[in-house]
């Protein structure tokens, strides 16, 4: 799995970094970085988790 951000679409509400913060982080800079953009699969249900919790709707994952 890919994990894709729509940069554009982020208003940095954080509940990604909450839901898996092995591959979501806010730089010092206060703007979100996809710290693992192809994790393991083990970590599936908290990018899925962190999927339905943005308030915008701006991550996917893209299968390979």
């Amino acid at each position: 799995m890919r994990v894709v951000v729509d940069f554009d679409a982020c208003q940095c509400h954080a509940l990604c970094t909450l839901s898996a913060p092995e591959v979501f982080e806010f730089g010092e800079d206060g703007l979100l970085n996809v710290v693992q953009e192809t994790p393991d699969e083990s970590l599936r249900d908290k990018v899925e988790q962190a999927i339905r919790e943005c308030p915008v709707q701006c991550i996917v994952i893209e299968e390979e």
